[in-house]
This record gives C-alpha cells, structure tokens and sequence, in this order.
C-alpha cells in the first residue's frame, strides 16, 4: 500500500472514531458545549459581580439559548466522498495557544503520535466541499454516519420520556471546563432536515434523565448498607454477619488477584502487608517503614485466625520481617466493605479524547480496617473500631470498544431505575463487578488481572509516632520510573510512584511559601490579559522521573 493510500485510510479511520465520540451512540447524551460565546460569558460575568466568592445551586445559574453555545454540527453531502463519507462533522474549536495559526485552515487535534485534522469550515464551504460553514471558528472532518446511529438516537427519546431512565428534566448544564456556567434546553434531532442536507446542531436531548443524588447514590457512588452489608455478598469482621468469602469482600478480592502469581491467597496478601515494615524507595523517593502495620492488623489478624505471630529483625540483613505460625485466614479479614465506585469519568480515548473509547474506566472497591473486639460474631457497630485506614482496589474495566463501553454505561442506567437496593439491583450489580474482578478478566495484565493500582489512604499506622497521612499504591507491574516503563508482570504486588502525589521531601510541610500562595490566593474565573505566548510551539509528552533528585 503507498504511502498516500495509508493517508488516506488513516484519516477516514481516524474520522470515523471521532464521529463516534462526538455522536451519542447509545441514545441521547450530553456532549460538552463551547463556553465562549457571547451569552456565556456575560451570563457569567453577572454571576461573578451578583455572588463573588459564593456558591449556589444548579438551579440558580443564568439560562441561555441551546442555539448560541452549540458547538457540534453534522450535515448530510449531497455526495459521498471519494473515500466513501457521507457526512459532514463541524466542531467549534478554540483559538490556538500561538496567535501566528490563528489564521490556519487546518487545526490538528489529538495526541502527537494519533491526530485527526480537521478544516476551516468557511474556507470549504467557499470551495464548494460543504454546503454551508456554521460560522467562524467551526473546524469540519468527513465521516461514514450509519443510518443506525441516528435512528438510535431518535429511538430513545420515546422510551426515556416513558421514564425507562427514571425522573426526567429538560435541562442541561453548560460546563467550563469542570464548572457549571449556564443551563439550557437541549435541541431535538430533525430527522427529515437532516436528510436534506441542512446543518443539524447536536446538543443534549430535549429531556434527559435529572441528576439527583438518589440518581448518584446508585449509580456512581455506593454505599447503601443494603449493598456494602449485603449478606450474601459481603462479611462484617465487626458483627460477622455476612457471608465469608462473599464476591465483594476483601478476601475475594485477593484471592482473584493473587491467581497466576506463584503462591498462595494468604502469602500474598502477608507479603504486601509486610511492605510497611521496612523503608524501601520508590521513584527515587524513600518512604519510611511504619511497623505499626504488625500491631495494628498483622497481629490481631492472626490471633482471630487462631495461630502465633511475631515481628522480628534479621540479624544479618537487619530486615524486619512477621513470623507466623500459620497462613492468615482471609475469610477473617479486618476490612469492611464501604463502597463500590462507578468511576467511569475515568474512561480513555484514542486520539486524545477525539476517538474511539480505549475504556470504560474504573471499577472500585473501597475498604476500611477494624479492629473490632469481640472479632466476628458477638461484636457489634460499637466494638467495631473502624480506622482512619482505607484500602480501595482500582481496576480497569476490560471493555474496548464503543458498544462495549456504551453498554457498561447503560447497565449503570438501569441500576439507577432500580427505587432501592433491592434483590435485583444486587444482582445486575454483582454481575457486572464479577465482570471486572474475576481472574482472567485482564489477560494483558499481571496474574491476568484487571487490576490497574491498589492504594491505601491512612493515618492509623502514623499516630503516635509523628507522621502524617500516608498514600501509598501497587500495582502488578514493573515500574522503571527513569525510562518511563511500566510493564505488566505476574508476582506479587509491588510498590509504586502514587499519582500526583509529590514526596514531603519537595517542600516544608511546616510552611512552604508556594502550598501557602496558592491556598490563600483569589480564585479566578480565567486567565488575565495579557497573556505573553511563545511564538514556536516547543510541548513535551512526558513527565520527569525526579523531582528535585
């Protein structure tokens, strides 16, 4: 194949998938607005004069019209393409960071390695390439648009008016970048205008299911005790109620994991409770060991699994290290269930959020340590002695594709139908995080496992002895920090840089100038004018490996 047919083909792929993320293929579905249109900005500019510095409700924020802070427009050609695309896609573009491309008639999007390029759209439709621009400012691709994506769209406006996605509202929230600006009303799709050829907007829907806490309670966040005290699905180390080995509770959790590494269940999760007892580094950093991991849990773990522990120090290597007369018993473990996370906010795109779905983002659970006394059955809430010790299992749910990950979205919708934690919400729950949890379920990943990271949140193991909060995380991988590799390899679960957290050492927790700047100083609504911008364009796609060494 030539270097212009690979082009070529490239380009139409790439248009493909960046129709697809742009088109609400599974019904209708909010799709992110430009926030620079005129009505946007006064509408916020008398928000900031009215309430500077205050908050308010969703409902308080101004009303503008869907028309004028649209930025997505398809329109049907009168001809298909010599690649075979039948349809025009426009999108409102920002103006580029260097002030030289402002007159440019391409703009490419994406990440380096995987760009989609796009036209000015005024300068095809006067070269007779579209019918009509919508305006300046719009950027245009060419796509292949199935007739069955737009009839699903059209589809779904019956069921969901029917209520099959619980409560409804007409409203939609305009967001810049991750703040609410503005609200409006979504515009309907016009089949037949479409068909002949006129600039369709594409917004959210006339209705859409509300947003509501109920909503979020069971579809993002979960907590219910119906779900995290479920008796046939979790164990309550505090109460021993529950069912032992239940699929959500922590000892399944580790005996999935712990498949494919080499040794059992018990010594597993010994061996990364034993991390905390000896400094190690990570990503040049040191972090201290905090031996409170034996007396806080290795050992009253041990003794309600009904066998002797000891911590001792190896004379030669000067390591300390937990003896035990036996193997732990995960069915006992002192971790309660306290929520399971819907964090699909986390999914991934190709072509830097222009393409296809490459995820469906994380599935988690989040535990936290007891110490309850009576251990099991006898104990109540009052014995229980939860910690400031959370412990949250963060995996990638292996769904690829769009219809793949459009469907893992609709199974969250449907639970959100459900008007309580009953039997069947359980059920579709379960299902679905076996889906993700059960070995296998990541045969790219370390032991197989859809497992991205383990971390832990904690201040337990440092009271008394001086030291603060704790993040700490593990993955089944082998990290090389200084050559940006982070491979996938069965074992053990091993240390790891934590995200985006830099280590005490790059600044005085006692008082650092910048952390004290930067929390006391006025929030702003953007960036003030003028803004000096390089005349070349110089980025750089990769993080340093150390931080001030």
């Amino acid at each position: 194949m030539s270097q212009e047919r690979k082009a070529l083909k490239s380009r139409r792929s790439s248009a493909v998938w960046l129709w697809g993320a742009l088109v609400a293929v599974s019904g209708c579905s909010k799709e992110e607005a430009p926030t620079n249109s005129p009505a946007v900005r006064t509408a916020q500019a008398r928000r900031q004069v009215e309430t500077p510095g205050s908050t308010a409700s969703l409902g308080e924020l101004p009303f503008v019209d869907a028309l004028s802070v649209t930025g997505l427009f398809i329109q049907k050609l009168a001809q298909p393409t010599p690649l075979g695309e039948t349809t025009a896609v426009h999108v409102k573009l920002p103006p580029p960071a260097n002030p030289e491309l402002a007159d440019s008639l391409v703009r490419v999007v994406g990440d380096a390695e995987d760009s989609v390029v796009l036209f000015r759209s005024d300068a095809l439709a006067q070269l007779g390439a579209i019918p009509q621009s919508p305006g300046p400012g719009f950027f245009t691709l060419f796509s292949q648009l199935p007739e069955a994506e737009l009839e699903r769209r059209w589809a779904s406006a019956p069921r969901m008016i029917r209520g099959e996605s619980g409560a409804l509202t007409r409203e939609s929230i305009l967001f810049n970048g991750r703040h609410p600006a503005a609200r409006f009303e979504g515009l309907a799709v016009d089949a037949r205008a479409f068909q002949d050829g006129a600039l369709i907007p594409l917004t959210s829907c006339p209705v859409l299911p509300a947003s509501t806490q109920a909503l979020w309670d069971r579809t993002l966040l979960v907590r219910d005790p119906a779900v995290v005290l479920d008796p046939t699905r979790t164990w309550d180390p505090c109460t021993g109620a529950g069912t032992p080995g239940g699929v959500w509770t922590f000892a399944h959790l580790m005996r999935q994991l712990a498949q494919g590494s080499g040794t059992s269940p018990e010594d597993f999760v010994t061996r990364w409770l034993s991390l905390w007892l000896n400094d190690y580094q990570v990503n040049g950093d040191d972090v201290p060991a905090r031996r409170k991991m034996y007396v806080e849990v290795l050992a009253p773990w041990a003794t309600a699994s009904g066998v002797l522990s000891a911590l001792q120090r190896d004379p030669v290597t000067g390591r300390w290290e937990v003896l035990l007369g036996g193997p732990l018993n995960l069915d006992l473990a002192p971790f309660r269930l306290l929520a399971i996370v819907n964090r699909i906010d986390l999914a991934r795109n190709t072509v830097g959020g222009y393409g296809r779905p490459s995820s469906a983002g994380e599935l988690r659970f989040v535990f936290g340590l007891t110490r309850p006394s009576p251990w099991g059955a006898g104990g109540t809430e009052a014995t229980c002695n939860l910690s400031p010790f959370t412990v949250i299992f963060e995996y990638g749910v292996p769904r690829t594709d769009c219809q793949q990950v459009t469907f893992w979205a609709q199974q969250w919708m449907q639970l959100g139908t459900h008007a309580s934690f009953d039997a069947g919400y359980r059920a579709q729950l379960a299902e679905m995080t076996q889906s993700v949890v059960m070995h296998g379920k990541g045969p790219g990943g370390g032991n197989q496992s859809a497992l991205n990271q383990l971390r832990t949140n904690e201040i337990t193991l440092g009271l008394g002895e001086a030291k603060p909060w704790e993040l700490r995380e593990f993955r089944l991988t082998d990290e090389d920090p200084v050559h940006g590799t982070d491979t996938p390899s069965s074992g053990l679960l091993r240390v790891h840089t934590v995200a985006l957290t830099p280590d005490d050492a790059t600044h005085d927790s006692q008082m650092d100038p910048d952390v004290d700047a930067f929390v006391r100083m006025t929030v702003r609504s953007g960036v003030q004018q003028p803004v000096l911008i390089p005349t070349r364009c110089a980025a750089s796609f990769t993080m340093p490996a150390l931080i001030n060494g």
